[in-house]
């Protein structure tokens, strides 16, 4: 009995002793492949050759992505994992580029919209305008579909425009321009049933050029249909100074034996002086300043005079960074600076989306910098 027993925990330990040994080998031993090389960003059909060679399994799986179609764009496992046979990698891959990101363009003025949207190569849809008490007239309230999303490029967008609060007691609500372009401020004024009074155009560093900066009256009145609206807009151009005329000034001479005159009656009698002396002597007398007629000198003026030194004002570093956000394609891109000497454009050029833009630019005094893309006001800093 005993014999038996001793037997069998003989047998225990080997089979706990060749169980460890196999585990062993499995992890560390040839029971290996290669590691999993990197795929993104190849083909799908170089991928699954690669790990087809290696005796390795894949599964794919198409996802949206505006990368060109059969693109990979990640992996499972991960590249540089060791993996064994008949193991199976799985591969992301993108379905097409023929899909957009579609941009959310709620609180655009219609005008504006349909341009972002025809730019990121979308085509308008229906567009519905209904009263919205909350939006001023003009404005864009919904989109459908809605935005973040990829979508096709030919699938049209609807949009929902704002007809303004309309009429309540025969009266108009005036609707909020502060902080919108010019043209933009135009149109919504004609959407409100409201007109056009003047612009008054205001230098400052502040606001970008155009933007309408003030307005009478104010935003949310109440006002007669067809009422008058002024709008301050802000500009860059600096008012030219007023010039005034000089004063034409009187210049006394005396003659001997005659009171002070006017320099033209002066003038007059010193030519008919010199005419009678000519008559004279026949010969012409001639003043030239600082030497007598007796050839005496008069006293000498200072050798140099003293030069103002004028202090230049010192010079700073403006250190602008800025990332393109993602675009469908190129737009231009424009860097303007404003400093105590003068107004200037920095850079002008066209950029693709995720392109990282630095600059360092010296300024005097303070100086505020404004970034426009596409033509559109996107930021803007100031420096001290």
């Amino acid at each position: 009995m005993k014999k038996a027993f001793k037997w069998s925990m003989v047998l225990v330990l080997l089979v706990i002793v060749v169980s460890a040994f196999m585990i062993f080998y499995t992890v560390f031993g040839g029971g290996n492949k290669a590691s999993i090389p990197p795929l993104s960003g190849v083909t799908v059909t170089e991928a699954v050759s690669q790990l087809e060679r290696m005796g390795v399994k894949t599964r794919v799986e198409q996802v949206e992505s505006t990368l060109p179609q059969g693109t990979v764009l990640t992996q499972w496992p991960e590249t540089g994992t060791r993996i064994r046979d008949n193991q199976i990698v799985i591969l992301k891959v993108s379905r097409g580029g023929h899909r957009f990101s579609l941009p959310d363009v709620r609180g655009l003025e219609k005008e504006q919209a349909i341009e972002k949207l025809s730019q990121s190569g979308f085509e308008i849809g229906d567009v519905l305008m209904i009263s919205d008490k909350k939006s001023s007239a003009g404005v864009v309230i919904a989109q459908s579909p809605s935005a973040p999303a990829m979508i096709p490029a030919n699938k049209p967008i609807d949009l929902m425009i704002s007809k303004g609060a309309g009429q309540e007691n025969g009266k108009v609500i005036v609707p909020d321009l502060l902080q919108r372009q010019e043209e933009v401020a135009r149109r919504m004024l004609s959407e409100s049933d409201l007109k056009l009074s003047g612009i008054e155009y205001e230098y400052t560093i502040n606001t970008p050029r155009g933007m309408v900066m003030g307005m009478t009256p104010e935003p949310g009145e109440s006002v007669s249909p067809g009422s008058p609206v002024k709008l301050i807009v802000a500009t860059m151009k600096k008012p030219e100074e007023e010039k005034t005329e000089p004063e034409e000034e009187k210049v006394s001479v005396t003659m001997p034996g005659m009171a002070s005159k006017t320099a033209k009656e002066g003038q007059k009698k010193v030519q008919e002086q010199e005419e009678q002396n000519i008559s004279e002597t026949g010969e012409t007398e001639v003043a030239v300043p600082g030497i007598s007629t007796a050839g005496s000198t008069s006293p000498s003026q200072p050798e140099s005079e003293e030069t103002p030194v004028i202090e230049q004002e010192k010079k700073s570093i403006a250190r602008i960074r800025y990332q393109v956000p993602p675009l469908s394609e190129a737009l231009s891109l424009t860097i303007e600076m404003i400093d105590s000497t003068s107004t200037r454009t920095i850079l002008d050029k066209d950029v693709n989306g995720g392109e990282y833009i630095s600059l360092d630019e010296e300024y005097s005094g303070n100086a505020v910098v404004t970034i426009y893309l596409g033509g559109e006001f996107v930021w803007q800093d100031k420096y001290q």
